[in-house]
């Protein structure tokens, strides 16, 4: 018996610049007397930049 297995996980870091996609999938298979896992895993990191402009103008403080 064969059984499929995906799971996905997005992690922001608290400044909200950092992106983390974690995936994990595989497979099982049980046969009579033996069973074979097979995992995979994957981690993507996405960072992201933000940009602020304050503009001042003359004679305000």
């Amino acid at each position: 018996m064969k059984k499929e297995f995906s799971e996905t996980k997005t992690v922001i870091s608290p400044d909200g610049k950092t992106i983390t996609t974690m995936t994990v999938s595989g497979s099982s298979e049980t046969t009579e007397n033996s069973s074979t896992v097979s995992t995979t895993f994957t981690a993507s990191n996405t960072t992201t930049s933000t940009t602020t402009t304050t503009t001042v103008k003359n004679g305000e403080k």
